[in-house]
């Protein structure tokens, strides 16, 4: 066994090596146009700087709207997501209710927030709604997921202990379940949250509203002092809701 560990760990070496250069190979990865490109990063990040405060009124307006998306569209995709979760849990639900709702969650997951608020901006025209939309819908897919988990980890006693009373399934996922995940559901829908007002932060570069919107046209227009502005205003914010969300998620869970 302690002859065979080494030779284990070299041939895991010696995978990543090959699938590294197979990687960079195949994605034109050059560390010498990196090193070139030095100078252009450095004039770039001067034109950032000092920040431009005229940004600073459309910025935050749009920030807020940013986090009112994230709010919404959290939400919306939290209810949505809540019942499938059981339909697609193994240990509360029969396999022919199981397997097509796992297939739903993964397909809603698989498709990027992005390209979902380019569907909604296609289907409702532009503004913050496809965004509040978008987020949504990958929300589902993405709390599908964590919450049909945390269903299936519960302990099972207890679930057959309200069965055994006679209980209906209704009261059995009310009485048995839900008191078991219920922190858990708390504490991935502050996750979601969390997320969301990260990634709802580009959803404007698609015209579904929030800061990236201002932060495109800026970044386009070669404006990059009225771009450093409204960087310097997301970032804190973005930072504070996540100390937020991850104090209130150790306090729950």
């Amino acid at each position: 066994m302690q002859t065979t560990t080494p030779v284990r760990k070299l041939l895991v070496l010696l995978v990543l090596a090959a699938l590294s250069v197979w990687a960079a190979s195949g994605t034109g990865f050059n560390v010498s146009a990196l090193l070139k490109g030095i100078s252009n990063m450095a004039e770039f990040l001067a034109g950032m700087f000092p920040p431009n405060t005229a940004a600073a009124g459309p910025a935050w307006l749009s920030l807020v709207e940013t986090i009112q998306i994230a709010f919404l569209g959290s939400l919306i995709g939290i209810v949505l997501a809540f019942l499938p979760s059981f339909l697609a849990a193994r240990n509360v639900s029969p396999v022919w209710l199981t397997i097509p709702f796992r297939l739903l969650l993964t397909v809603i997951r698989t498709i990027p927030i992005i390209v979902w608020a380019l569907l909604f901006v296609a289907a409702v025209g532009l503004g913050p709604f496809p965004g509040i939309l978008a987020t949504a819908m990958y929300t589902v897919g993405f709390v599908g997921k964590l919450f049909y988990e945390a269903i299936e980890t519960i302990d099972a006693s207890q679930v057959e202990a309200v069965r055994s009373t006679g209980a209906s399934r209704l009261n059995v996922w009310r009485y048995g379940v839900l008191p078991q995940v219920g922190p858990h559901f708390v504490g991935y829908a502050l996750y979601i949250f969390e997320y969301n007002v990260r990634a709802a932060t580009v959803l404007g570069i698609v015209g579904a509203g929030g800061i990236g919107f201002y932060l495109l046209h800026y970044m386009r227009s070669f404006q990059y002092d009225m771009a450093a502005m409204v960087m310097l205003i997301t970032l804190p914010t973005v930072m504070i809701i996540d100390a937020i969300s991850l104090y209130l998620r150790k306090r729950i869970l």
